[in-house]
């Protein structure tokens, strides 16, 4: 058997119907109404059960609802239907915990009466809508976009789509300034950040208090379809006991090891039709503000190698693997120096091409190249990880160029008071800055800009205002991104679920 994670949202203003899992629509309006002016998104209708509910699609336990035959994920104007086998957890009772102590860190029909026979992997093609919108900021239960943007049309060069596609012909690329589906088929890419395997705790936080399953509906009842995952280098190495996990709510992964967790919840985001990035954050568990190159004095660039050769033993055959992020923000080194101790442009070369040449699984990955700091030097400020000035001078060459994606970091107030932000033309200003750092890229360079990190509390009045100008500016400039992130217990940011770990 297997499982859907498509679903219906109805507009609640004009009740047209929403395909959740379109990339193209995120929010329970359509997109004759993504301008909202009080900052937080009406209700949404369950299609099933008629609740009503702060996200769209289905209620967030999935018990409550049938399941249909087909996993999704969805490119432009298309939705690829994914069948295959899935494992389904046994059911685990309800136990209320209370909320651990802070730990701070910075459309489908219905389901046929008779089950469906086993049908070989592969992915089938729907047809989705002819328009595409604008997709909407990461936090869809309380960002609105900004201002209304009329629909545009179907870009011509992401044909229809005719037949099956085998997974082992499923292959995403960058080029023409976006991410492509097999060159064909443009994919807005709509993800977040889950954060823990980089911690000491050395699995993802949250398991104290709800189970793995929990927060898979979450993402897929709100439409995302990436998960960023970091972690740290000597858990790779040496793997590690798992903490903080409740074992009463998540009694499947007693007495497992970190990596093992970890494979479970890549497969599990496979069976859910999530594409998973590798974010290599940190060398040792809570270490990532410290390491500010990709190697130091206890992990050569020969140990890094031979950790990136563990990931793709444990991955190189799974499909959802979106990439790998070389290092999360390598904020100590240059760009493009030719300095073989700190220029970060030839070591991110060396590193990928080394694990495009591993393997047929490997070379399928997507390399993600984060920015540095201070070099080279900028007019404004840069966040750790947003300084992509480089490329205009030095771009990054790769044995595989279509497989190349930059990806920035970028945050606002709630992070650090950079100097833009106090300017009297603030945020009118920052367009031009982020186009300085980063914008420039896939007009220049024709590889695509996937922002790795942003986000921040809109309870701060200055950082509201910063996301929303962010938000604007990536719907018109570059859609894709994954939202910092789920958690709540990321100290400066925030996250996309409270205190609880289950309230939006």
């Amino acid at each position: 058997h297997t499982q859907t994670i498509m679903a219906e949202a109805v507009c609640n203003m004009c009740l047209q119907n929403i395909p959740t899992r379109s990339l193209m629509t995120h929010v329970p309006v359509c997109y004759r109404h993504t301008s909202l002016s009080d900052g937080v998104l009406p209700l949404c209708t369950c299609n099933h059960c008629g609740g009503r509910q702060t996200h769209p699609g289905d209620c967030l336990s999935p018990s409550n609802h049938p399941v249909s035959s087909t996993t999704t994920i969805s490119a432009r104007g298309q939705t690829f239907s994914l069948e295959k086998n899935v494992h389904h957890p046994p059911s685990q009772p309800e136990h209320h915990h209370p909320p651990p102590p802070s730990q701070l860190e910075p459309h489908h029909p219905p389901p046929p009466s008779q089950p469906l026979p086993a049908l070989p992997a592969h992915i089938q093609p729907a047809p989705l809508t002819s328009q595409l919108v604008h997709p909407q900021p990461r936090h869809p239960a309380q960002i609105p976009v900004g201002p209304h943007h009329p629909p545009l049309p179907m870009r011509t060069d992401s044909p229809p789509h005719h037949g099956p596609i085998p997974l082992d012909k499923l292959e995403f690329t960058s080029n023409k300034g976006r991410l492509w589906i097999n060159d064909k088929y443009i994919f807005n890419l709509k993800g977040l950040n889950w954060f823990g395997f980089e911690t000491a705790n050395a699995t993802p936080h949250g398991l104290w208090a709800k189970d793995y399953n929990h927060f898979f509906n979450f993402m897929v009842s709100n439409g995302f379809n990436a998960i960023r995952l970091p972690f740290y280098l000597d858990l790779i190495l040496n793997d590690s006991v798992a903490g903080g996990i409740n074992t009463h709510e998540n009694r499947d992964l007693a007495g497992l090891s970190s990596l093992a967790i970890m494979k479970i919840i890549v497969q599990k985001a496979a069976d859910c039709g999530l594409l998973i990035l590798l974010d290599l954050h940190s060398f040792r568990p809570d270490s990532n503000q410290a390491d500010g190159s990709w190697y130091d004095a206890a992990h050569p660039e020969q140990i890094i190698l031979k950790a990136w050769d563990n990931i793709i033993s444990m991955f190189a055959n799974q499909w959802n693997i979106l990439g790998v992020d070389l290092k999360n923000e390598p904020h100590a080194t240059t760009w493009g120096d030719n300095n073989p101790k700190s220029d970060w442009a030839a070591a991110s070369e060396r590193i990928a091409n080394y694990i495009h040449s591993r393997c047929a699984g490997s070379s399928k990955w997507l390399i993600f190249v984060e920015g540095t700091c201070s070099s080279p030097s900028t007019h404004h400020g840069c966040f750790w990880g947003e300084n992509l000035e480089g490329v205009k001078r030095r771009p990054i060459r790769i044995n595989q160029p279509n497989k190349l994606v930059y990806s920035p970091h970028v945050y606002g107030p709630c992070v650090a008071d950079q100097s833009y932000f106090k300017d009297r033309h603030f945020p009118e200003n920052m367009p031009s800055i982020w186009d300085s750092h980063f914008g420039f890229i896939p007009s220049t360079t024709g590889h695509a800009v996937v922002v790795g990190e942003w986000g921040g509390k809109i309870t701060d009045k200055k950082t509201e205002i910063w996301m929303r100008k962010f938000a604007e500016y990536l719907a018109r400039r570059m859609p894709d991104q994954f939202f910092w992130c789920m958690n709540p217990n990321s100290g400066d940011t925030g996250g996309l679920l409270k205190d609880d770990w289950i309230t939006p």
